[in-house]
This record gives C-alpha cells, structure tokens and sequence, in this order.
C-alpha cells in the first residue's frame, strides 16, 4: 500500500483486569497498533506511509516498540482530549493503573474529567 490510516485502539489495559497481557484483546488494547508499526515495511510500498493516532496512555508501550521497529517517525500534530471510554473510566482499578504516570490526566472541565494527549503519527520504514 503507498498509505495506510488507521485509528486503532490505543488504551491498555494492566495485568490481572480481565486479560494477562496488553496484546491479548484486538478490540482493547494496543496490540493492532503495535503489530502495524512492526510490519510497516512488510505493508508498505516503498515510499509508502502509515498515519496513525497514538495516546498518551500508550506511549510508555509504544515508544518502545518505535524505537525497536525499522521505522521513521513523525508527530505531525498533537490535542489533548477528554477520554470518553465508560468501560475505563467506570472501573476503578483500570482508571487508576492510568492516573499512576500512564497519562491520564484529571483536569474537569468543559463537561469532562479525564484528559489525556493524542499524537498523529506518520510511520515510515527505513529505507
């Protein structure tokens, strides 16, 4: 492909919360994210690009896996945004395993109160 665009999931989820490891939800998770950033060059054309949405609450994960991936990356813009996900922010546990240094963030206002920072990212193999 010359361009692939995805808004994956991107919130993980700890140990022990209804799951053993951060990959083994598709739907939850950042497992889809890291399987593209790792096989970027096996889907791309050369000179192709993959954009993507990467939160804050997965950045301790998937900075890592940037930095071990063939890839170049590129933050092409950056917002913070309330975090709208019932199913995190009606579990107590999984709500605060995100406030611990993950990147959520409790700021109430306009209507919400929980923040955190999405980063558009353009990934490209090495060449």
């Amino acid at each position: 492909y010359d361009l692939i665009f995805c808004n994956p999931p991107y919130i993980p989820r700890p140990i022990g919360i209804g799951q053993d490891h951060y990959e083994d939800n598709p739907y939850e998770g950042v497992g889809l994210l890291v399987h593209l950033i790792q096989n970027s060059g096996l889907n791309l054309n050369e000179g192709g690009r993959f954009l993507t949405n990467v939160s804050s609450l997965s950045r301790s994960i998937t900075d890592d896996i940037i930095g071990a991936a063939p890839v170049d990356v590129r933050e092409i813009d950056r917002m913070t945004v309330p975090l709208k996900v019932g199913s995190v922010l009606n579990n107590k546990s999984w709500k605060n395993y995100l406030l611990d240094g993950r990147g959520l963030m409790r700021e109430g206002h306009d209507g919400w109160e929980y923040w955190h920072d999405i980063s558009i990212l353009e990934v490209k193999p090495n060449e």
